[in-house]
Parts: structure tokens; C-alpha cells; sequence
């Protein structure tokens, strides 16, 4: 394991994606060396990288005991804190549960220097295109980041169309708010998490 990683909550998730790797992999390849940054990267290492990832997710945070936890909780980044906490997991593996289970329509964006570096979304999230490898745009609150160096504490509402402008399906929700509410990962790295009421 990386000696780097200092957050328990990232460190649970290393060691149970590892023990992942090890019991669904060990035939495949013999030795998997996972880093902080092949976990922000998250789904560009292939099949083995996310069956690992999904392992470690369900085995940290159980379907049933995740769903009760958030069960018609408003969403925020305090509320991710605060499930964080309580299964012991690091943010983003958390955010990134409650985009696949959770009970409003959530998207997560990963940006480094003011470069979309992925995304993941929920099954109904309504705008889905972001271009990876595209400037961060300006006028929404990781923009307001990235080219003003100010940083919200609290989710604030944009405008979906400054994200999503060149979704196709923008013409259907040229009126949709969106929360939106960013936090630090790394001197250059800043998660995003942008939802719907």
C-alpha cells in the first residue's frame, strides 16, 4: 500500500480493493500496486480496476446499511461527510456510492488545473455529456475555483446549462437548477458534486 496515504478512510478503501484484486484477479495477474492516484483516476484502468473498486465499495459500504443511512436525507457535501464518517470510507468513495444509490440525481466531475478528468453519474441524472480533456467552464462554482481561487463552503444553486451548454438534451431543461459544491482532493485536484432537488 501506498505509505502516502494518510486519510483512514482512503486506506480502508485501498486495503479492500486490494483484498478485491485478491480474490476475483489472483489467476489474471500476479501483482496489483495501487496509488492514490490510480484510485482518483477511478475508471480509466480497465475492467479489473472497477470490478476491484465495486468490490471494495459493497464491502465497505453494504447496500442495505448505505440506503438506510441516506434514506431521504437532503443532499450535501455535509451529509457525505457525515456517512464518510460513519462507514469509515473516504468522500469521493462515498460520493461516488450515493451516485449509484442514492435518492436524488447526482453527478460527480474530477478535475485537475481546470481539466475535466471524468465523470460519473447517476441513472437519472437528466444531462450527462461533459467533455473530458475540456476547459472547467467558467461560470460554475468549480470554475469560479479553478479561475478565481474562491471556494464555496456551502452548495450553491447554477444553472445547468453552464455545465451541460453543449449536452444535447439541454434543450429539454433550459430552465433546470442545479446544487453544485466542490472540495479539494489534491494542489491540483478538485472533486465536484452537482446534484438535483
Amino acid at each position: 500500500m501506498d505509505s502516502g496515504l494518510t486519510h483512514e478512510g482512503k486506506k480502508n478503501f485501498v486495503i479492500a480493493h486490494e483484498i478485491g484484486h485478491f480474490l476475483m484477479h489472483k489467476n489474471l495477474i500476479s501483482i496489483f500496486s495501487d496509488t492514490e492516484k490510480t484510485l482518483s483516476d477511478w475508471h480509466t484502468k480497465g475492467p479489473h480496476e472497477n470490478e476491484a473498486n465495486s468490490f471494495a465499495i459493497e464491502l465497505l459500504m453494504p447496500f442495505d446499511a448505505f440506503k438506510s443511512f441516506i434514506y431521504k436525507k437532503k443532499l450535501s457535501l455535509n451529509l457525505i461527510e457525515k456517512v464518510s464518517q460513519y462507514f469509515n470510507t473516504s468522500l469521493l468513495a462515498t460520493f461516488l456510492r450515493y451516485v449509484d444509490i442514492g435518492d436524488f440525481p447526482a453527478m460527480v466531475v474530477y478535475m485537475e488545473n481546470n481539466k475535466i478528468i471524468w465523470k460519473r453519474h447517476s441513472k437519472d441524472f437528466p444531462l450527462t455529456f461533459l467533455s473530458i480533456g475540456s476547459p472547467v467552464p467558467e461560470y460554475t462554482v468549480a470554475g469560479d475555483y479553478f479561475i478565481r481561487g474562491n471556494r464555496e463552503e456551502k452548495p450553491e444553486k447554477i444553472e445547468a446549462i453552464e455545465w451541460f451548454a453543449n449536452d444535447f438534451n439541454i434543450k429539454y431543461h433550459k430552465n433546470l437548477i442545479l446544487w453544485e459544491q466542490c472540495y479539494k482532493v489534491s494542489s491540483i485536484g478538485l472533486i465536484s458534486c452537482i446534484w438535483t432537488e
